[in-house]
């Protein structure tokens, strides 16, 4: 599988499980592509600012983009495979 399919596959899943509560559902895709370019805060014991979310789905992948846009999520969406 190539990089950039594994990139669709990862933006299309966290689309669809929406893992940290973000709100993608009923989300436009410029909506989304700036919820996962955006950094966000965590309460633990302190608030912590995190990396924008783009960047821990995608970690790991080679020559993957720090940040998303429509098109992207467009093409993620429209993506078929497991």
């Amino acid at each position: 599988m190539s990089v950039y399919t594994e990139m669709l596959k990862k933006i299309k899943q966290e689309i669809a499980n929406d893992p940290k509560g973000l709100g993608y559902s009923g989300k436009t895709n410029d909506q989304i592509a700036n919820l996962m370019n955006v950094t966000y805060a965590v309460v633990v014991s302190s608030e912590v600012v995190m990396s924008p979310r783009i960047n821990e789905i995608l970690a790991g992948l080679e020559f993957a983009p720090n940040a998303v846009d429509k098109t992207l999520v467009n093409l993620a969406l429209a993506y078929i495979g497991t």
